[in-house]
């Protein structure tokens, strides 16, 4: 992956990214992927046409393979050939850009991911006492977030990702396996003050939520690829964990693997024509892999309540 800045507000942007992604390591057999930012006025390419569709708040020009989305705030250019892919994205705005810029990185990120066989889930990736690995599944605003920067504050706790650790088949060791993807912690203000207050984060403002604040994650509380023990889904309340059935947990699974609920894909992004076939490649993979979950990992349920440090407290005496 290569990202290039030409403007104050880009390479402010640029330097932003730098720093999401500065605790990843990037595999050399995913596609090629280009990335242009400009904030400088000249640079920007003029839209007459109609759109061929709107999608959240997108207009979205083409169908296949060369397709121009436009925001109120950002103009996203994307070109692929094969396994390159070039992107032009254009704003004066160095939060458009950033958000800009990270979402469509995600979703091609996400796509090659997915067709090599490894698929993100919207949760925090978690190990207790190197040795019991989980995700905590949840809704955006759960408390998910809140809930590692807990954990990163005690020992015993190793953490995956914030956002979506990758799932993979490995059947020569035992079933279902559990991959970093360390992406920077985003808490809401009241709780980077209360759960990391000598940490420095980087404030982001995303179009349309409220302001967070960025934290990277130490390289050294990092976890390294681990069989996945349990499959914990929360949402908010008070209800401590307990166990569920196979059944029930397909059914809470389905939208949070197969449809990818929650997870960071641009859907002017995704639905395009000339890649429909990929698609579904990737649906077909996701519900192997939700199969394959199934028969290798135990499920749960719990609430989330307000009280992050309370909530790790409930899953430390759960695990234990």
């Amino acid at each position: 992956m290569e990202v290039r800045a030409r403007g104050t507000e880009a390479l402010c942007a640029l330097q932003s990214l730098e720093e999401d992604f500065s605790r990843f390591e990037i595999a050399s057999e995913f596609s090629s992927i280009h990335v242009h930012l400009s904030s400088v006025r000249s640079d920007v390419p003029r839209v007459s046409r109609a759109p061929t569709i709107r999608v959240n708040g997108s207009r979205v020009y083409g169908w296949g393979a060369n397709r121009t989305c436009t925001t109120d705030q950002s103009i996203c250019i994307v070109r692929t050939r094969g396994r390159e892919k070039k992107i032009e994205i254009f704003s004066e705005s160095e939060s458009s850009l950033r958000e800009t810029a990270w979402t469509v990185l995600q979703s091609a990120i996400g796509e090659a991911l997915d067709l090599s066989g490894h698929q993100r889930i919207h949760g925090a990736g978690l190990q207790f006492r190197n040795q019991t690995s989980i995700v905590v599944a949840a809704k955006p605003g759960a408390g998910k977030s809140p809930l590692v920067a807990s954990c990163l504050g005690n020992p015993d706790w190793m953490i995956f990702s914030d956002e979506s650790p990758l799932i993979t088949s490995r059947p020569d060791l035992g079933g279902a396996w559990i991959s970093p993807f360390p992406t920077r912690i985003a808490l809401r203000t009241r709780d980077a003050r209360m759960l990391l207050p000598e940490e420095k984060a980087r404030s982001f403002a995303r179009h349309g939520y409220v302001e967070k604040h960025l934290f990277s994650l130490p390289t050294e509380r990092i976890a390294r690829p681990s069989p996945l023990n349990w499959i914990i889904f929360a949402g908010r309340g008070e209800q401590a964990p307990r166990e569920i059935g196979r059944p029930q947990a397909a059914l809470r699974l389905f939208p949070a693997l197969v449809v990818g609920q929650g997870l960071m894909q641009m859907a002017q992004y995704m639905v395009r024509v000339d890649r429909t076939q990929a698609v579904a490649e990737i649906a077909a993979i996701r519900m192997a892999r939700l199969v394959s979950l199934l028969r290798s990992c135990r499920f749960a349920s719990m609430g989330l309540a307000a009280d992050a440090e309370r909530n790790r407290h409930r899953l430390e005496e759960f695990l234990q």
